[in-house]
C-alpha cells in the first residue's frame, strides 16, 4: 500500500485553522521582542511561527493555551510565555 502523506507547510498549516489563520509571521517576528530568546543554529531553516495567545485571547479569555509557535526544519515547537521571562 502507498503512503501518500500530503506534508503541509507551517504557514500554511496557520492560515488554515480558523483560530490563528492571521497570525502568522516569517522567522520569530510573531515573538516580538522576545525572539532574543530563541537561538537556533542556521535562521535559514526558521520557517515562521505565530502568536497564539494573541490570536486566540478574545475569543477564549480565560483558557489555558500556549502563546506562540514556531517552525524550525520541518517540526514545530509550543511555548508558553513562561519561557520569556527570567528572574
Amino acid at each position: 500500500m502507498e503512503n501518500n502523506k500530503t506534508i503541509m507547510t507551517f504557514r500554511k498549516a496557520v492560515t488554515a485553522t480558523q483560530d490563528i489563520r492571521t497570525g502568522y509571521q516569517p522567522g520569530l517576528a510573531a515573538l516580538g521582542i522576545y525572539s532574543y530568546k530563541v537561538s537556533v543554529a542556521d535562521t535559514t531553516k526558521l520557517q515562521g511561527s505565530v502568536d497564539i495567545d494573541a490570536c486566540t485571547t478574545a475569543k477564549y479569555p480565560h483558557a489555558n493555551r500556549w502563546d506562540y509557535a514556531l517552525a524550525y526544519k520541518n517540526e514545530v515547537f509550543f511555548y508558553r510565555s513562561s519561557f520569556c521571562y527570567h528572574k
